[in-house]
């Protein structure tokens, strides 16, 4: 079941699944000013740090782990009338030193499983491109368990400072299951 607030929200990129370059993070440190877009001395152009940006939808379900079936996960994602895929096993076979687990999936798709603190799961699932419409279905041993349909907002990003290149369009989507 999906809690009344299905929220949807913006991300500038930061939290990124395993296998996708997670940006550059700057560091401002006793009020010296961020290195990635320090005017140089004289220069009216901005000095900025290399990055990668790359266009992308992010949603992210969060999820109760002991709600989390046991099984094959599939998940199925229709972007603007094409179709990617990708699965997973729970419990995994192999998981990472972190318990994260990557999805075997589709290029252009990628979903990783995160444990939170919490002691739930956070599922993150990217697809490159900017599609305008995004529908999300898990299913378990085929039988559905989740469902969404989104029409992303996209911002652009600068993910080597604020006038650097290259800039990109990101959106994100976040529920929360229980």
């Amino acid at each position: 079941m999906i809690e009344a607030e299905s929220m949807f929200r913006m991300r500038d990129g930061w939290a990124r699944p395993a296998g996708i370059l997670a940006g550059v993070v700057v560091l401002s440190v006793a009020g010296v000013a961020p290195f990635a877009c320090r005017r140089n001395s004289g220069a009216a152009k901005p000095a900025c740090a290399q990055a990668a940006c790359e266009d992308r939808f992010t949603a992210n379900v969060t999820v109760a782990s002991a709600s989390m079936r046991k099984g094959v996960h599939r998940i199925d994602i229709t972007l603007d009338g094409t179709e990617l895929g990708c699965a997973f096993e729970l419990p995994p076979k192999v998981a990472s030193a972190d318990g994260s687990i990557l999805g075997t999936c589709q290029p252009g798709l990628a979903v990783i499983l995160r444990p939170q603190a919490s002691g739930k799961l956070e599922e993150s699932i990217t697809v490159m491109g900017t599609p305008k419409s995004v529908g999300i279905t898990e299913s378990v041993d085929g039988q559905p368990v989740f469902e969404q349909f989104v029409t992303p907002v996209y911002q652009v990003a600068h993910p080597g400072g604020p006038g650097c290149e290259p800039s990109c369009r990101q959106a994100a989507a976040h529920w929360v299951t229980r």
